[in-house]
């Protein structure tokens, strides 16, 4: 696995942008960057804005079951047990799912603004997938 804090260095400057640099493309690059398959390729250039991106997620049934499609499509195992360092999840925040990566003490995602780094209760993890193998 490449190093997580300076790929996170090297990408956080990257603005917000639906389908380019969201919460669902910023996971999928990290798998990709790490030489796996990408996970977002059945539905990457498929919306432009959040109304897209909600007509995915609702058709999906969830954000979760999204990201199950594409990771399961992309050969990416889900986490059983404890999250480790570098794996990609699903996390909830209030009535939102969100697509993030592990630090190994937080939860990094992309907001509108930027990268953002959260400290969850394991339970909020509604699933996750080993980048690590």
């Amino acid at each position: 696995m490449i190093d997580l804090g300076a790929w996170l260095l090297a990408n956080g400057s990257r603005r917000h942008e639906h389908g380019v640099w969201d919460c669902c493309s910023f996971p999928a690059q990290w798998a990709m960057d790490n030489g796996l398959p990408d996970p977002m390729a059945h539905w990457r250039g498929a919306y432009s804005d959040s109304d897209g991106a909600r007509a995915l997620i609702r058709d999906a049934g969830s954000l979760t079951q999204l990201f199950r499609c594409g990771m399961e499509a992309a050969g990416i195992a889900e986490r059983r047990g404890d999250v480790r360092q570098g794996d990609i999840g699903v996390i909830r925040i209030g009535d939102e799912e969100a697509g993030a990566i592990f630090t190994g003490k937080r939860w990094a995602l992309l907001a509108n603004r930027g990268f953002v780094a959260t400290s969850i209760e394991p339970e909020l993890v509604a699933a996750a997938w080993c980048i690590d193998g």
